[in-house]
C-alpha cells in the first residue's frame, strides 16, 4: 500500500515541479557534472553489467553509465515522474544507445525481478523515500549476489554548499518570514540523507553489507553568466520553494536573483563559475 507521503512525492514530481525542473534541466545537468563523474568513478561499472539508475530524471546519468557497460550491458532508469521520463525518452532517441530503457515506478514499492542487477546507482535520487529502510530492502532484492550500490547525496546545506545556502539566506533576508518550528531534517527532500551515520544505518538495516559513506569536496561548474546561474536557484531548490510558498512578487524574485548573482560572482574563474560543494558518496553490497 502506498503511504500518504509517497503520494505527496509522486504528485510533487508529476506536478508543477516537473515543469520547473525540466525548464532548467540542461543547466542542472551541467552543474551536476562533477558529482555524477565522482559517482561513476566510485561505482566502477564494468562492460556487460546490468545497472539500475534510481531517480534517473531526464536520463543523463543513465546514458553515462550505459556507455560504460557497453552494448553487452543494460541500464534501466526508474523515476516516479512521467514528465521526466518523457524527456528521457526524447533524449534517448537522439543518442546511438540501444541498451537503455526507462520505467515509471516508485522504487520503494515496485517489484523488481530478483537478482537481475550487478549495480544500482543514483545521482541525487534517493532522498525522497517515506520509509527508506523498506525502500532499500526492496531495491536490494534486485541485486545479484555481491551486487553493488553507489549513490551520491547532498551533505548538509551549511556544510560548504553555497549553491544552496546563498540563495536561501538571501531569500530569508528579503522575505523576513515568521519563525517556524524547526523542520524535520530527515523528512523526504534534498537534504534527507545529509546525516552520514543515519544513512549508513538505514542501508545496514535494509540488509546491505560493506556499507560506507564518505564526504567528497568538489565543484559545481557552470559555463554561463552569474545571472543565469542565479536564475536556476530561484526556479528550483530551497530558496525557490520558500519564494513560492511566500507568493513572492516579481520584484522580490528579481531582487533575490540579482543579489544571488552578485554573491556568485566571487566563484567566477575566467568564463566558468566554480562553486564549492560537498556531497556524500554511499556504497554498499548485497548482503
Amino acid at each position: 500500500m502506498m503511504t500518504e507521503t509517497n503520494n505527496d512525492q509522486i504528485a510533487y514530481w508529476n506536478g508543477d515541479m516537473a515543469g520547473r525542473w525540466l525548464s532548467v534541466e540542461d543547466q542542472l545537468d551541467e552543474f551536476f557534472t562533477n558529482p555524477l563523474a565522482e559517482l561513476l568513478r566510485v561505482a566502477d561499472a564494468q562492460v556487460g553489467e546490468s545497472v539500475l539508475d534510481i531517480g534517473c530524471g531526464g536520463g543523463v546519468s543513465s546514458f553515462a553509465v550505459a556507455r560504460r557497460v557497453g552494448p553487452t550491458g543494460k541500464v534501466v532508469g526508474v523515476d516516479v515522474s512521467n514528465a521526466m521520463l518523457e524527456r528521457a525518452q526524447q533524449h534517448l532517441a537522439a543518442t546511438d544507445l540501444d541498451n537503455v530503457s526507462f520505467l515509471e515506478a516508485d522504487a520503494q514499492r515496485h517489484t523488481f525481478e530478483p537478482e537481475q542487477f550487478d549495480l544500482i546507482i543514483s545521482r541525487f535520487g534517493v532522498m525522497f523515500f517515506d520509509d527508506p529502510v523498506a525502500a532499500f530492502r526492496n531495491i536490494a532484492a534486485g541485486l545479484k549476489p555481491a551486487g553493488r550500490l553507489a549513490m551520491v547525496a547532498w551533505a548538509p546545506i551549511d556544510d560548504n554548499n553555497p549553491w544552496f545556502s546563498i540563495p536561501r539566506d538571501i531569500a530569508v533576508a528579503k522575505l523576513n518570514p515568521p519563525k517556524a518550528p524547526p523542520a524535520d531534517p530527515h523528512a523526504p527532500g534534498q537534504f534527507a540523507f545529509a546525516d552520514v551515520d543515519r544513512v549508513v544505518g538505514i542501508l545496514r538495516d535494509a540488509g546491505l553489507a560493506d556499507v560506507h559513506g564518505e564526504r567528497a569536496e568538489l565543484q559545481l561548474e557552470y559555463k554561463h553568466s552569474t545571472d543565469a546561474a542565479a536564475a536556476v536557484t530561484v526556479c528550483v531548490g530551497a530558496a525557490a520553494r520558500m519564494l513560492r510558498e511566500a507568493n513572492a512578487t516579481a520584484e522580490v524574485l528579481a531582487a533575490v536573483q540579482r543579489d544571488v548573482a552578485a554573491q556568485f560572482a566571487r566563484f567566477a574563474k575566467g568564463d566558468v563559475l566554480r562553486i564549492p560543494a560537498t556531497v556524500t558518496i554511499f556504497t554498499a553490497q548485497q548482503g
